[in-house]
């Protein structure tokens, strides 16, 4: 699903309509408020592909490169999360975080890694991970909206969709393993 129809979707969701025509280019009667309206909107979106990413899974990105036995995150093409797996001649190495980079063996070594999504154009597919459905982000965007409204009831709906979608319909929070008692 493309940003433009999750963030057309959210604003139909939450009613306004202005925003959602701004988004998919049809008649707007309030231009300038419709497009104060869909910058929130934008953002939300940023903060829902985050929050997805961090809370249920992460893009996965792969790239090889050189290793002098430090790789800066700079030099990635994407901006990491978490470091999966390092692998040089088709072995899986051992590697070692760190504030600015990860420590690698020396030579040509391919980096496995959970990435930061990133937002793109309007017109671009949503930057989720597989598995992930868009309307969650929908959800997200539509709650973020009704908070920033008054319409907390609504909001609280519209999280509890999100999460829903997020996990499927799983319990979350902590483990919860049954109380066992020793027998001498």
């Amino acid at each position: 699903m493309k940003n433009k129809e999750i963030l057309a979707s959210a604003a139909r969701l939450v009613g306004k309509e202005d925003v959602a025509a701004y988004f998919t280019g049809g008649a707007l009667e309030n231009t300038e408020g419709a497009k104060r309206e869909s910058e929130f909107f934008t953002v939300a979106l940023s903060l829902a592909l985050n929050d997805i990413a961090h809370k249920k899974a992460a893009p996965i990105a792969e790239e090889t490169v050189h290793s002098q036995g430090f790789v800066s995150y700079q030099t990635l093409s994407n901006r990491p999360m978490k470091i999966l797996s390092v692998t040089s001649g088709g072995v899986e190495r051992s590697f070692r975080m760190r504030a600015e980079g990860v420590e690698t063996p020396v030579g040509e070594i391919t980096l496995r890694y959970a990435r930061f999504p990133k937002v793109g154009g309007l017109e671009e597919e949503a930057d989720l991970a597989s598995g992930v459905s868009p309307t969650a982000a929908v959800y997200f965007i539509a709650a973020e909206s009704l908070a920033k409204d008054g319409a907390e009831a609504r909001a609280a709906e519209c999280a509890a969709k999100y999460e829903k979608l997020l996990y499927n319909g799983a319990k979350t929070g902590v483990l919860r393993l049954p109380e066992r008692r020793w027998r001498g």
